[in-house]
């Protein structure tokens, strides 16, 4: 079975594999070994989870980024964050994790992408005042405290 992506029934709880399109805000599960790709658009935002091995244990491949970046098609302003370091530090997963920033700079730019190396943890994005705010959430309290605004 291939690495496919599904949208998710909840914009505050996309897990692995799953998007949301259109959203004021996202919230991913936690991260591990995952990345976040956030894109803003004049409708909102688009979420997507990646992570490396699938749920039928399909790693993902650079095959795989075209619908990614068709997700963010109409963004102007995209944000990689997670574990960046993770994926470009393994030869096969920098290929893959390349491969996904020329696709998004090819939508928005190299002034518009930004990347965002993180640890374990829950994270998500709104947006105020046309601006694009990371976060990262505490699931004890519900809290959150920001990470990054573009």
């Amino acid at each position: 079975m291939a690495y496919t992506l599904q949208s998710t029934v909840n914009n505050l709880a996309i897990a692995e594999q799953e998007y949301a399109k259109e959203a004021f805000g996202v919230r991913f599960t936690k991260f591990t070994s995952c990345i976040g790709v956030v894109g803003q658009s004049s409708k909102g935002l688009t979420g997507v989870h990646l992570v490396i091995l699938s749920k039928d244990d399909q790693r993902i491949q650079e095959a795989d980024i075209p619908q990614v970046a068709d997700l963010l098609k109409s963004s102007t302003r995209i944000v990689v964050f997670g574990h960046v370091g993770t994926w470009k530090s393994d030869d096969e997963l920098a290929k893959v994790y390349d491969k996904l920033l020329l696709e998004l700079k090819r939508l928005v730019g190299e002034k518009m992408l930004y990347e965002i190396d993180l640890n374990d943890g829950i994270y998500g994005a709104d947006t105020a005042d046309g601006h694009l705010k990371i976060y990262q959430y505490n699931p004890t309290n519900e809290s959150k405290r920001l990470i990054k605004m573009y």
